[in-house]
């Protein structure tokens, strides 16, 4: 296809890789954000109640 592929189905299966040479982006109700964003977030994600030895943290301030 020289533009776009459309796909109306509940789901989608491959057996090999998927690759993209542009941005993926989920469907959010918001309006959706890239996996690079998502990646970034992580990345750049921090916890509050960081105790020293076996404790668990909070969860991330950040949200996806």
């Amino acid at each position: 296809a020289s533009k776009k592929i459309q796909m109306n189905t509940p789901k989608v299966l491959t057996t090999g890789l998927v690759e993209a040479d542009g941005n993926i982006t989920d469907n959010k109700p918001e309006g959706g954000s890239s996996m690079a964003a998502m990646r970034q977030v992580h990345n750049d994600h921090d916890h509050g109640g960081v105790l020293r030895g076996g404790a668990n943290t909070n969860k991330p301030n950040q949200e996806m």
